[in-house]
């Protein structure tokens, strides 16, 4: 099924031109709102200015796009909150905040004019951390968000977080605005290290397009500041609506669009003279890893102990929920049985496995892991170094790694719901739970064939060789 964004493309097209006539943008069948007098509904037309203001109001409200007085109720209005949140990732917002508005009079004008447009990119003057990476440049739109990735801009969205592009949006009020003679989109940047911010203020802008019978008498004044500590400012000072206008939401959303914080929910009137605060939760050495994190004591013991790098250097990552894989584990348990500065043998002439190379990144780690006994590969003479380990395979991984090649565990007495008397690790899992190195996965249960992240490879690691 084609993306609704590629339904739009079409209403871009009509808007240039300025209008079509009504019998030619009717398709589908049905009346909206079962009015006789209503043109039939036609999806690619939701985001078509021209066509959507020529509308009856009965007829305008079933596409969902333009906000009115009647039927919004006090929570669409402009009452503080306080405070919302946290997302996935660990934002949150305050909206108590008194505002300390930024005058951009002076700053750089963007350029851009009249209806709709994306300047970029600007450098901005620190490197900016949001959710799990680093930017130092962004992209300015007259739609009232900026970007921090270069992707395909729109002047609106219904919801925050979205996962349809744009992605990685800050948006103090994304609408669909006009800048009309007199009005302008500027930016500036301001302070001394570490208390940097860089700020993009839209200066009265008009609602909809030019000559809009319905958004051209509202007018908004709004800016966003990025601090260079992470925290991101909405200050709205004037947002006039009038009777009717066109909806918007603001907010953020990380790169995916699968998690986000929305302030203004879709089609909410904007606040007026009001400043909310998005806060970046506090992290530790891994970017993507928030000190707030259920694994994240652990992770940073690893890093200390030089068990790890993390999966990416610029800026540095952990990727806590991607999968171990054997390869990675054989890695993680020759370091943790000799210490961070251990490195193993050269390979040599092969590796003992199939399926392993000696020019596999890992294959000095896992032909050492298998001289020391602690495994003995997948079967068939292969180690499936690029498969993931299962929590089962862990156990015995562990505690073998502890012990010694020659250790095995007292019989199994039936721990674990999920883990019968009988199964090929049940000793070894029912070990791992007496020594507190795990406590399984909740439920009376270990799930034992599930796939081990790093995450949970650090608390393994950490309990298992009592890492500082």
């Amino acid at each position: 099924m084609l993306n609704n964004r590629l339904f739009r493309l079409c209403a871009v097209v009509i808007i240039v031109v300025m209008m079509l006539p009504t019998s030619m943008a009717q398709a589908g069948s049905g009346h909206l709102n079962n009015q006789s007098n209503c043109p039939p509904y036609d999806p690619r037309m939701g985001d078509d200015l021209a066509f959507l203001s020529q509308l009856s109001p009965e007829c305008r409200s079933a596409y969902h796009k333009i906000g009115s007085p009647e039927g919004q109720s006090s929570s669409g209005m402009p009452t503080p909150q306080f405070t919302g949140g946290p997302d996935g990732y660990g934002y949150t917002w305050d909206d108590s905040l008194t505002p300390s508005w930024i005058d951009t009079s002076a700053g750089t004008n963007t350029g851009l004019s009249d209806w709709g447009g994306v300047t970029g990119p600007i450098s901005l003057p620190f490197t900016f951390r949001y959710y799990d990476n680093e930017y130092t440049s962004l992209y300015i739109t007259s739609f009232g968000y900026i970007a921090l990735e270069d992707s395909p801009y729109w002047w609106d969205q219904d919801y925050l977080p979205y996962p349809d592009q744009p992605n990685t949006v800050i948006a103090p009020y994304w609408t669909p605005t006009y800048i009309p003679v007199g009005a302008w989109v500027h930016y500036m940047s301001g302070g001394t290290a570490p208390n940097r911010y860089f700020v993009v203020e839209w200066h009265n802008l008009t609602g909809g397009y030019s000559g809009d019978p319905i958004g051209n008498n509202d007018s908004y004044l709004f800016e966003v500041i990025l601090h260079e500590n992470g925290n991101i400012d909405f200050q709205y000072s004037s947002m006039v609506v009038n009777s009717n206008w066109w909806c918007g939401v603001a907010g953020i959303e990380n790169s995916t669009g699968l998690d986000g914080l929305a302030y203004v929910d879709f089609c909410d009137i904007p606040p007026s003279f009001l400043a909310v605060r998005f806060f970046r939760p506090a992290t530790g050495s891994f970017i993507d890893v928030t000190t707030s994190y259920w694994a994240s004591q652990y992770i940073e013991r690893l890093y200390n102990a030089g068990i790890t790098g993390g999966c990416a250097t610029s800026p540095l990552k952990y990727c806590p929920e991607n999968q171990v894989t054997r390869a990675q584990m054989a890695v993680f348990l020759l370091k943790g049985i000799h210490g961070s500065s251990y490195n193993p043998p050269p390979v040599g002439a092969g590796t003992g496995f199939a399926d392993v190379p000696t020019s596999y990144w890992a294959a000095p780690w896992i032909k050492q892991l298998a001289a020391e006994g602690v495994t003995g590969g997948c079967g068939g003479g292969n180690f499936c170094p690029d498969n993931p380990v299962t929590r089962a395979q862990m156990a015995v991984f562990l505690l073998k790694s502890k012990h010694g090649v020659a250790y095995t565990p007292p019989a199994a007495t039936g721990v674990f719901a999920d883990v019968p008397v009988g199964y090929w690790a049940d000793k070894w899992i029912e070990q791992l739970a007496t020594e507190a190195i795990t406590g399984g996965c909740g439920g009376s249960n270990y799930c034992p064939d599930n796939p081990v992240t790093r995450a949970q490879m650090a608390v393994f690691l950490v309990k298992t060789f009592n890492l500082p």
